[in-house]
This record gives structure tokens, C-alpha cells and sequence, in this order.
């Protein structure tokens, strides 16, 4: 791990980007006592990508894996997904995780919600909400909470899985991430979210903060550890990485996919019949893949 250094606005274009020895690190919840631990990348593309994301955790309910998830990681659209799945995880776990109970309490609302209304009416007639220094993304964000997950902080998510919301830092080319635990990047460190209170309904904005449309997040009252000038400048966790998955070392047994016209059959049947210790699952609007791996192990930090 590289010493901890500063970056200033005489040395950041030139600057080496190591490491930033923060001392902070995730907090991995425990391993499944029965059954291989479950990891879910929830990748973008919109409203699609959100309900693609819902719909494998549905499944994954169909098949008893659901109650075995061990991390979950998104970026853009399917940050929504995991924003609703996170904020309802403890009720999901009180109701057995059962196929009805992501119905009644994650899918039908968001379903409902969706279906009902426009999002891009609604920001666009709330856009007064701009005014005072307040941005486009501050105001998604703000419909965020307002539509599906509610007054909730990263810190307040269940510790049972690892819940992680990706975004890009266009100031320094990385993938920052917003977890129960932490925030940060391995550039400008990390901070435990036992000291600043984030809502996942703002994770989850800057997560699917799409450049263009959305203006950039800075955090600017946070202070990372090796932050320098304008070292914090987070947009859509899709331009860094379209299917989140560098969270593990995976070495995969092997992958099949099969168009979402029909994910139940494909997703359900592969989960069904995976044996090996652990095994990731991945969703996007396009296609449904459940990667088989041999092992799952988080990276070093």
C-alpha cells in the first residue's frame, strides 16, 4: 500500500496515483451458514436496468438463494434496483425471502411507481428545486427518496450483505464507491460512513448520474483522506464500468447467458443447479448470465 499523500493543485497532473493508505476498509458481513454465498452485479441502462436487476433477485427468491446473498454491487440504472433491495432487505428477511414477499414489497411498488408516472416530468416540473446551489443530480436524488427508498443513510443499510453503489470519478479516472461502511476511492482514500451520513438515495443518483444530463457530484464536505483540489468529481458509475464485478478475484468454471426474453427459465434453472462453493450472477437489460466460479475472494485494499 502506497503512503498516504495529499494531492494539491501543483502536483495533481503530474502526480502518480497510488494508493492511499486510509486505514479504512469494507466490512464483509458473514458467509451463509447453509449454501454458497451469492454475488450480484446490477449493471445500467436505465429503468430497464432497474427492473432486470429486480427481476433476478425475484428468481433468486424462486430458487432459496436469495436469503444467501453476500454482496451486491451496481452502477447506473441497476443502483436503483439495489437502493430498493437494500432499503427493504431487513423486511425481506423477516418474510422468509420469499418469491411474494419481493413482490408485495420491492417489485409491485416500483412496478407501480414507474408505470404511473414520468421521472422526467417530474424533475423537470420540481426543477425550481435547483435554485440555492443545488444540482440536476441533487434533485434526482431528491425523487429517489421521494419515489422508492425513503429517508434512509448508507449506515443505516443491513450489515448482512455488502451493499456497494459504483460511481466514476472523472477527476481522477477511478471507480468510487459508496458502501454501508465507507466511501472512497483507492486514490483519494477512504472514509467510514461512522462519521458522515449519506443517503442511498444520493448514492444512488450519482451512481446513474448520466454525464450530459446530470451535473457532477463533489462532495465537497467530505474530507477523503489524500483529497486534494477538485479530486472528487462523481458522474454515472457506467462510464468507468459497465458490470460492476472487480469487487472479487473470480475465477470462472464457466458462464452462460440467454436473452432476458425469457430470464426466468435461464436464471433459475442455472441457480438451481450450481454447485460450486460460490458463484456470482450478473443482470443487465440485454442478457441474463450466471457465472459459475471456483472462487470468490474480495480484493486486498
Amino acid at each position: 500500500m502506497g503512503q498516504a499523500k495529499r494531492l494539491t493543485d501543483d502536483n495533481f497532473l503530474t502526480a502518480e496515483h497510488v494508493p492511499c493508505a486510509s486505514g479504512v476498509h469494507p466490512r464483509f458481513p458473514s458467509e451463509p451458514e447453509v449454501g454458497p454465498p451469492v454475488g450480484l452485479t446490477l449493471s445500467g441502462g436505465g429503468f430497464r436496468a432497474t427492473f432486470a436487476g429486480l427481476g433476478v433477485a425475484r428468481y433468486l427468491a424462486d430458487v432459496g438463494l436469495l436469503e444467501n446473498l453476500w454482496i451486491s454491487s451496481s452502477v447506473s440504472g441497476g443502483s436503483v434496483a439495489n437502493a430498493i433491495l437494500a432499503t427493504n432487505w431487513a423486511e425481506l428477511r423477516a418474510r422468509g425471502f420469499a418469491p411474494q414477499a419481493v413482490d408485495e414489497l420491492v417489485i409491485d411498488p416500483t412496478v407501480a411507481k414507474i408505470a404511473s408516472k414520468s421521472l422526467k416530468a417530474h424533475l423537470i416540473k420540481n426543477v425550481w428545486r435547483t435554485a440555492g446551489g443545488r444540482t440536476r443530480t441533487d434533485l434526482l436524488a431528491w425523487a429517489f427518496d421521494k419515489w422508492f427508498i425513503g429517508d434512509v443513510t448508507l449506515d443505516e443499510l443491513d450489515a448482512g450483505v455488502r451493499w456497494v453503489f459504483n460511481a466514476s470519478n472523472m477527476a481522477t479516472g477511478t471507480r468510487f464507491t459508496f458502501e454501508r461502511s465507507m466511501i472512497g476511492d483507492y486514490v483519494n482514500g477512504f472514509v467510514s460512513t461512522d462519521d458522515i451520513k449519506i443517503k442511498v438515495a444520493l448514492a444512488a443518483a450519482v451512481s446513474a448520474a448520466v454525464p450530459g444530463a446530470f451535473a457532477v457530484t463533489k462532495l465537497e464536505d467530505v474530507d477523503l483522506p489524500c483529497r486534494g483540489i477538485d479530486t472528487a468529481r462523481l458522474l454515472d458509475g457506467g462510464a468507468y464500468v459497465t458490470t460492476p464485478a472487480s469487487r472479487c478475484s473470480i475465477a470462472i468454471a464457466s458462464t452462460r447467458c440467454s436473452p432476458c426474453v425469457s430470464p426466468p427459465v435461464a436464471c433459475s434453472r442455472l441457480a438451481a443447479t450450481a454447485r460450486f462453493r460460490s458463484f456470482a450472477i450478473s443482470s443487465s437489460p440485454m442478457r441474463c448470465c450466471i457465472a459459475r466460479v471456483v472462487a470468490c475472494e474480495p480484493e486486498t485494499w
